[in-house]
């Protein structure tokens, strides 16, 4: 029996309280949105750079890194340097042995020995400089295997080669690297400044690149742009329409047929060109139609070209089919630009000589025709208008 003492029982009243809320699934929800999202980026972003790579120029970087291309400017720096009148000897203890390298071209030219010119060229570093060059698309093995396969079989120096004249030769901050300029007497009785890349192996050099000053590109950086054209499937098609009708035209002009010639040289005009090889692709085409004896044409179709400092050779069409025109005060401000760019060249200076000639400024052209000879004794033109000259103003 309870006792009855005992205080009355009371009910204890326990507080309305919420249970306590917890922020770990709020934290951990918003962790794994921010994990997808971030995720989703990452493969936009890696997608667009695989398509990147795909039509675009690779960023491959070799042993001497981008930096071994240099702008235009700076180029074209050196070369006023380089090609003047009068030549200065070069005098650098390795001269000797580049002279003997470019005695071997001309003499390999000369007897039309395919394999000579080849074995002069190190096929190695010239690929080293295509990787190297800022056009330059990423290869996979096989596309990389079938390029050096390709390279070891057609890379040769061109054959069309009289006579070489050194006018210059310095070594490069690259260990074992030198560059050679020189002017490149050619069969078709043309003259060519050009910038050879050389490499030494022990006590003997070889040729790893070359450019000609005119175009304002080398032979790696040109067959860089060329492959990266064939990788843009845009353009792919239109690229090399635009080389076959090149290689057709050049056919035709070796077989004397002139019509034909032209023909193919004007649907090679007409082609598009990725952007990013349109200034020399018009140059190639302007050069047939001088070629051609079509002056105009070759002018005309130079006028499409932005930034013309880029590609010298503009300026090398204009005051060479100016001249035959008789449009000779066009032709010497052609030739003046040209050399304010890069320098003496045989072929402008007779140019500029010839218009200045025409316009009888004869003390200007006897000038011009002097310097000519002082490069060249052989120079027959420049010698039978420099007499006749000096014969009138005697007169």
């Amino acid at each position: 029996m309870a006792n009855r003492n005992s205080p009355p029982l009371e009910a204890v009243l326990i507080p309305d309280t919420k249970p306590r809320k917890s922020w770990v699934p709020l934290i951990m929800g918003s962790i794994l949105v921010g994990s997808c999202v971030l995720a989703v980026m990452f493969g936009v972003i890696g997608l667009l750079w695989l398509i990147n790579r795909i039509d675009h120029p690779g960023t491959f970087v070799g042993a001497g890194g981008n930096g071994s291309w240099q702008s235009p400017a700076e180029k074209q720096a050196e070369y006023r340097t380089v090609f003047k009148v009068p030549v200065e000897v070069p005098r650098d203890a390795d001269v000797p042995m580049v002279e003997r390298l470019l005695a071997k071209y001309v003499a390999a030219a000369k007897s039309n020995d395919v394999g000579g010119l080849a074995r002069l060229v190190d096929v190695n570093v010239f690929l080293q400089r295509m990787q190297d060059h800022p056009d330059m698309p990423r290869l996979d093995a096989t596309e990389r295997k079938a390029l050096v396969a390709q390279i070891n079989t057609s890379l040769q120096l061109p054959d069309d080669i009289l006579d070489i004249r050194l006018m210059g030769f310095k070594r490069l901050p690259e260990k074992g690297l030198g560059v050679a300029d020189v002017i490149l007497k050619q069969v078709k009785g043309t003259s060519e400044p050009c910038r050879i890349w050389l490499q030494q192996n022990e006590r003997s050099w070889s040729v790893v690149d070359w450019e000609y000053i005119q175009v304002g590109r080398s032979q790696a950086g040109a067959r860089a742009g060329s492959l990266r054209a064939n990788r843009d499937y845009l353009e792919a098609m239109g690229h090399r329409e635009f080389l076959d009708d090149l290689a057709e035209a050049e056919e035709r002009i070796r077989q004397g047929d002139s019509p034909g010639a032209i023909s193919f040289v004007q649907s090679a005009d007409q082609r598009t060109v990725p952007e990013y090889l349109h200034k020399e692709s018009q140059l190639h085409v302007a050069w047939l139609y001088f070629r051609c004896r079509q002056y105009q044409s070759a002018i005309d179709c130079l006028n499409s070209v932005t930034d013309p400092v880029e590609i010298p050779g503009v300026y090398v069409i204009r005051a060479l089919s100016f001249q035959p025109l008789g449009q000779n005060e066009l032709a010497i401000t052609a030739a003046t630009d040209y050399e304010r760019l890069c320098g003496f060249s045989p072929d402008v200076g007779r140019a500029k000589a010839l218009a200045l000639a025409q316009l009888g400024r004869k003390d200007e052209a006897v000038v011009e025709f002097k310097r000519l000879l002082e490069f060249d004794p052989t120079d027959e033109v420049a010698r039978r208008k420099n007499d006749e000259l000096r014969m009138a103003n005697d007169e």
